[in-house]
């Protein structure tokens, strides 16, 4: 009976000491956040602590161990085990299906301008694109034709999609416009030069626009053609689409030239040639001869004339001598004249240089007397 009563004192104290918690039987609580089956992004960082959570009926801090860590960097399937240990040693064990997947889709990444604008039948040159993925190497298909005869809005798509169907979708606009001004075509030289008074007769120039067809022509400057100096003539056209082009000319008005040669007759035949340099084709030229007849006596004069040394004489002049003016000469008299001609242009053949020569022929074998010759472009002083 005693022995009964001493084991009853025993299983009282054991039991008293289980109720104050000095014996733990009971396993760490897992929980699970997202459920026991999850899906991981490739490429990222798994930690398990952000999928469950765990308590224990003692212990503040029970021991997790992982089982099976999924490798992120692979597209795949895990089981994972997860066990939690508190301080008795009881142990809690789940199991955590962890699926690496690829949820993101490609990034395509244009060159150039995500809107375009090219000219009204111009090229488009395709400016391309680069694609690229956070697991796969995708192909960039590329779709769209762009008409630039036919002016409008044109969409050119860029599709990439990833080994997990992911896909993205990137589109440009061509915007097909009249951009170009119109070309304005001038005849003759852009730059040109005219003697001092010969007034600028320039053609209005022609401008045409691939929409619009031929525009009109305005002129915003003037040229004085009684000052020497260096003018610009501006043509400007503009078409409907607002596209303006200028186009200059520059005009020279060049100063006035004069040479004078006076001399003595020594020689009955005579020839003297005059160079200038700044002479152009359709210059006005005028010539003014003078003779002083100090013989002492009627002198007669057979002929002069000019003309444009190494070319044929008719070529250029219709009056190249100058017979009747010169006939007679009272003695103590002196004769000027004068006349102009167009200087048509070109090359002296002995000074290679732009000249005119004046040949003269004194008749009766008298000499001495003096000449005046005055070679001038435009006007003589």
């Amino acid at each position: 009976m005693k022995k009964i009563i001493i084991l009853a004192i025993v299983v009282g104290i054991i039991l008293s000491f289980s109720g104050c918690g000095l014996f733990d039987n009971e396993a760490p609580s897992i929980t699970f956040t997202d459920g026991q089956s999850i899906e991981v992004e490739v490429g990222t960082v798994f930690d398990v602590n952000n999928y469950v959570s765990f308590s224990d009926n003692k212990a503040e801090e029970p021991v997790l161990s992982v089982d099976n860590q999924p490798d992120t960097d692979k597209i795949g399937a895990y089981s994972v085990s997860i066990s939690v240990t508190d301080e008795a040693d009881n142990v809690s064990t789940e199991i955590l299906e962890v699926a690496i997947v690829d949820t993101t889709a490609p990034v395509i990444e244009l060159e150039g301008d995500i809107q375009m604008h090219i000219d009204f039948k111009s090229s488009y040159d395709e400016q391309a694109a680069t694609v690229s993925d956070n697991y796969d190497v995708c192909d960039l298909i590329i779709e769209g034709e762009v008409n630039s005869d036919i002016m409008g809005s044109y969409t050119i798509t860029y599709l990439a999609e990833d080994n997990s169907g992911n896909k993205t979708i990137v589109e440009r606009t061509v915007l097909v416009s009249d951009l170009s001004g119109p070309v304005i075509t001038i005849e003759g030289e852009s730059a040109i030069h005219l003697p001092l008074g010969k007034a600028y007769e320039g053609i209005l120039p022609i401008a045409v626009d691939e929409v619009d067809g031929e525009v009109t022509v305005e002129v915003s400057s003037h040229v004085n053609h009684l000052v020497a100096g260096t003018y610009t003539i501006v043509y400007i056209a503009e078409d409907q689409a607002g596209n303006r082009t200028e186009l200059e000319r520059e005009v020279v008005i060049d100063p006035l030239v004069a040479t004078t040669d006076t001399g003595i007759v020594t020689t009955l035949y005579g020839i003297r040639t005059f160079l200038h340099d700044t002479l152009t084709a359709g210059a006005e030229v005028e010539y003014d001869i003078e003779v002083t007849n100090n013989s002492g006596r009627t002198i007669t004069i057979p002929f002069m004339y000019l003309y444009d040394n190494g070319m044929d004489i008719m070529t250029y002049f219709e009056r190249t001598s100058i017979y009747g003016e010169f006939e007679t000469l009272e003695a103590g008299m002196t004769k000027r004249i004068q006349f102009e001609e167009d200087y048509t242009g070109s090359f002296n053949d002995i000074f290679d240089a732009k000249g005119i020569t004046f040949n003269y022929n004194f008749g009766d074998g008298v000499t001495g007397f003096p000449y005046r010759f005055d070679f001038c472009i435009t006007d003589c002083l």
